[in-house]
C-alpha cells in the first residue's frame, strides 16, 4: 500500500478495502453523522455518486442506520 494511504488507514474508524475504496463507519452510537477526510484525488460518492476533489474533509456527513459512508477512488 502506498505511505500515505497507510497513514490514512491507521487513522480511527475509516479503513481501506484495497486501494481504492475507503469504508468510514459510523461507530458511535446514535450518531446520525461523521467527519470523513479523504486524501488526495478525485473520490465518487459511493452513495450519492457525486465526485469529490481531496484531499478534503467532509464535515457531518449524513450517515443514517441504514447506510455506510464509503467512498471510490477514480
Amino acid at each position: 500500500m502506498k505511505p500515505n494511504l497507510l497513514l490514512l488507514n491507521s487513522l480511527l474508524h475509516k479503513f481501506f478495502l484495497g486501494e481504492t475504496i475507503l469504508a468510514a463507519p459510523v461507530l458511535i452510537e446514535g450518531a446520525v453523522t461523521r467527519d470523513v477526510y479523504l486524501p488526495a484525488g478525485s473520490w465518487r460518492d459511493g452513495n450519492s455518486g457525486a465526485t469529490v476533489q481531496g484531499p478534503t474533509w467532509l464535515r457531518d456527513y449524513p450517515a443514517p442506520l441504514d447506510t455506510l459512508p464509503y467512498f471510490i477512488l477514480v
